[in-house]
């Protein structure tokens, strides 16, 4: 599942019903020479009486998830397949990492045009200032 923007973030913790979901299989990743050993799980989940299966493509971790172990996930009852892992061990909402994102963004939007704004008044002083040669 491709990261969900932040919009699509809060419809779906506005519309998600949560299920627990359990850990069925593990797979590793990585192990190179200059890649981390990563542990990915495959969860299963009942989605209103409906066994659904994932693999979370964001979720990975150094710690090893226990098979048998249960998370809590989210998913829309009208697209079961749209589902996230909710993250137990941050416990904050969907939404603030890229609302943190957005706001950053305009922040630096903003910088940049008042930058551009004083630029343009020194251009203009600079204009009319008679040259000397």
């Amino acid at each position: 599942m491709a990261s969900p923007d932040v919009r699509d973030t809060w419809l779906l913790e506005a519309e998600a019903r949560r299920a627990t979901g359990t850990v069925v299989a593990m797979q590793m990743r990585g192990g190179g020479r200059k890649r981390k050993l990563t542990y990915v799980p495959t969860i299963e989940y009942d989605a209103g009486g409906q066994m659904r299966r994932f693999t979370p493509s964001g979720v990975s971790s150094t710690k090893p998830y226990q098979v048998g172990e249960r998370w809590p996930v989210l998913y829309r009852p009208a697209t079961p397949t749209t589902r996230i892992l909710e993250d137990v061990e941050r416990r904050m909402p969907l939404w603030v990492l890229p609302s943190t994102f957005v706001v950053f963004s305009l922040g630096i939007a903003v910088a940049g045009a008042l930058m551009l704004r004083h630029g343009v008044r020194q251009f203009k002083l600079l204009m009319k200032t008679p040259q000397h040669y």
